[in-house]
């Protein structure tokens, strides 16, 4: 959700929420996500958005921040109070735990104390150091409250001009297509393509500390589950998908099992999706395999449902499956897409069980 997009204002009331949410339903989407650290809400509408999604039974997650909070350890607590116990899918945790606000160290024992309290919320962090965010501007402005922050932290001008220094000085990268594959583009080749595109490009910065990355990658609860359920990236939109890379790195230095690995990468992630077909090789899945190089730390092959997609290097596949709740089905047909079902109300039920198990 976002405003000038489909929202009219930054505090929309709980009818215009409503019918966006039927709106985006309707035409096939999974669930709703709010951009809060790059396009922020008021924290009460943030809160009413949430609970009203809770109320319904439609799967919300969000990146933390608010027209009071960024995307911070401060979004992440703002966000945590205003949904008073309601559960929610909370995105890539170790975005705020860079630093901005406190000594690092704090801020990852902060967000530790919080995910310990709140069992309710479903959580994932990534492996890459950098994020990814838009580099477009208006009025000489970055429209992303994260793009403005990044400028920010490292003594940039929140500006068009301080986001063209830093595409120049590399500290901001292009994200350009090249050969089929999005890369990160040198500063000449960036700054070329930020200005073809009239600035409306993403760009990615590299923010994301070693400490916070390991250690959400790897932590545990009391009880031995992990503090943060699985691994997240992008699909390859942005040039940070080294689930494979990094994992089997921290496999090889010893920081977790290859069961461990298969388990953050695809089995739990799959299972807070509401896909239980997907994310385990046993009797009654999908036949979804991706075979892996360990020395090369890169995929060989990957099937889906028995059909190959990658073969040495090549992709191979063609068309495409949404992925939706049941409303998603029609929007599917439209489109002359594959369809598979999200068993999402599964999810917010495992969610509510563990509120009500505190």
């Amino acid at each position: 959700m976002r405003v000038g997009f489909n929202l009219t204002s930054a505090n929309p009331s709980e009818e215009e929420l409503t019918r966006v949410i039927n709106d985006a339903l309707d035409r096939g989407a999974f669930g709703v996500k709010l951009l809060g650290g790059h396009y922020p809400l008021t924290p009460e509408a943030s809160g009413r958005l949430l609970k009203l999604c809770a109320r319904k039974n439609v799967y919300f997650a969000v990146h933390a921040g608010s027209t009071e909070h960024g995307s911070n350890i401060e979004g992440m607590e703002e966000i945590i109070r205003v949904a008073q116990g309601a559960p929610f899918h909370l995105c890539h945790i170790n975005a705020y735990c860079r630093g901005s606000v406190r000594p690092l160290e704090d801020e990852i024992r902060e967000a530790t104390r919080l995910l310990q309290e709140h069992p309710e919320i479903d959580s994932e962090s990534y492996l890459s150091p950098i994020n990814g965010c838009s580099g477009k501007c208006v009025d000489g402005i970055p429209e992303s409250g994260v793009t403005r922050n990044c400028l920010i932290s490292n003594g940039y001008e929140a500006s068009q001009d301080g986001l063209k220094k830093a595409i120049q000085e590399g500290f901001a990268c292009v994200n350009c297509v090249q050969g089929g594959v999005v890369v990160l583009a040198c500063p000449e080749d960036g700054l070329c393509a930020w200005q073809a595109h009239q600035t409306d490009i993403p760009v990615s910065f590299p923010v994301n500390p070693a400490l916070s990355r390991f250690y959400f990658a790897t932590k545990k609860r009391p009880n031995g589950s992990f503090l943060v359920d699985s691994f997240c990236t992008d699909g390859g939109g942005i040039p940070r998908n080294v689930i494979i890379k990094n994992g089997i790195s921290l496999v090889r230095f010893g920081a977790l099992s290859p069961q461990e690995f298969v388990y953050k990468s695809s089995y739990s992630a799959a299972m807070h999706l509401g896909l239980p077909q997907k994310g385990h090789f046993s009797e009654g899945a999908d036949a979804d395999v991706t075979v892996i190089d360990p020395e090369a730390q890169e995929p060989t092959a990957s099937f889906c449902v028995g059909n190959p997609i990658l073969l040495n290097g090549k992709l191979l596949s063609s068309g495409g499956t949404l992925i939706a709740g049941e409303r998603g089905r029609r929007a599917a047909e439209m489109a002359g897409l594959g369809f598979l079902l999200a068993q999402t109300e599964s999810v917010l039920r495992n969610r509510i069980q563990k509120t009500e198990s505190r």
